[in-house]
């Protein structure tokens, strides 16, 4: 598939080679820039390019391109691809602002209303019909397979971003509609593609709700999941003397958005659902909700001002020593701890 080219927006990084670890890195790193981050990760490949778009930190929609067709899939349609190892991959992250976003998720959900080339068809007729119905649109100019973009609100060229860089003459201070016309009609007169869009929502993924309630990264550590469940664990009724001597949890959710996922830690550590050691994507768990302390040869629970509180073996708490095997609810997350004896 010949490359295509995008609006870069603000390039974090860009054409790295995919490794599985420095995805994992790459995600996690997204999630604790929380809120701040609006973007999108691009996975390129000899026969396609894979995106995921983020909106305020949340994976927001997917979507690809094979065979040169646009088109949405689902998030976990795009992990469970993306997971799959492969040496011809490489990765990009691009920091966006609403409208490149928007942009994106037009050209890759919806069909345009109009789709011909330059000398087919006379661009500032399309300028003048837009501005007389005062509407929203899109419009892409494409050439050698750089896509460029032009936004309009209420019928006035408002925002223009570029892919292709070698757009001669033509300056960020000029009027938006003067850079379109001056970049569709070009000096050795090539035809232009022309793509149109008057429908121009957006819809984040089928799955974004799904999606929310766990850290992608967490998806992706299978190799962490696997140690976990090969961990050494002691039994409830272990002796004292070995309970005093766990340095390491195994820390099992037993109910809750991420039922089923297992964590394997050093002590002490945090759990909460952004800035913790375990992050556990439960919005009802504080950003960091609980500690797991030793003190003394015992290991202590400590809520740290939770706006919901814990409750631990049935009774709420502020500080209590736990035992291995002690049940913890956070919000609508219910964990079992076990103590990892060596």
């Amino acid at each position: 598939m010949t490359k295509e080219i995008f609006p870069e927006g603000q390039v974090i990084f860009k054409n790295k080679p995919y490794t599985g670890e420095f995805l994992r890195i790459t995600m996690d790193e997204i999630d604790k820039a929380g809120e701040s981050f609006m973007g999108m990760l691009k996975a390129d490949e000899p026969d396609a390019v894979y995106f995921l778009f983020f909106l305020k930190g949340d994976a927001y929609a997917a979507g690809c391109i094979k065979n040169n067709k646009p088109m949405p899939i689902s998030i976990k349609d795009f992990m469970q691809h993306i997971s799959t190892d492969t040496s011809k991959r490489t990765l990009s992250l691009h920091k966006t602002d609403p409208m490149l976003l928007k942009g994106m998720l037009v050209f890759l959900q919806r069909e345009p209303s109009t789709k011909v080339t330059t000398d087919m068809i006379n661009i500032e007729s399309i300028l003048t019909q837009i501005k007389n119905e005062k509407t929203a649109a899109f419009v892409i100019l494409k050439r050698n397979n750089a896509y460029n973009f032009f936004f309009f609100h209420s019928g006035e060229a408002k925002m223009a971003h570029f892919a292709d860089t070698s757009h001669a003459g033509i300056t960020e201070d000029s009027p938006i509609a003067e850079q379109m016309l001056l970049y569709a009609y070009p000096a050795d007169k090539t035809p232009i593609e022309v793509l149109v869009y008057r429908d121009i929502k957006t819809s984040e993924a089928r799955d974004t709700t799904e999606i929310k309630q766990f850290l992608i990264a967490d998806a992706l550590m299978y190799e962490q999941k696997e140690t976990a469940k090969q961990a050494d664990v002691a039994p409830p009724a272990a002796a004292a003397e070995k309970e005093e001597k766990a340095l390491r949890v195994r820390i099992e959710v037993t109910d809750g958005p991420q039922k089923g996922n297992k964590f394997n830690v050093p002590l002490p550590c945090t759990i909460g659902r952004r800035d913790a050691t375990i992050r556990i994507r439960d919005m009802t768990i504080s950003k960091t909700h609980a500690s797991l302390e030793v003190s003394e040869g015992k290991i202590i629970f400590r809520d740290l001002d939770s706006t919901n509180g814990s409750i631990v073996n049935g009774k709420p708490v502020k500080e209590v020593e736990l035992s291995s095997g002690s049940t913890v609810q956070m919000g609508n997350t219910t964990l079992k701890i076990h103590f990892v004896t060596s």
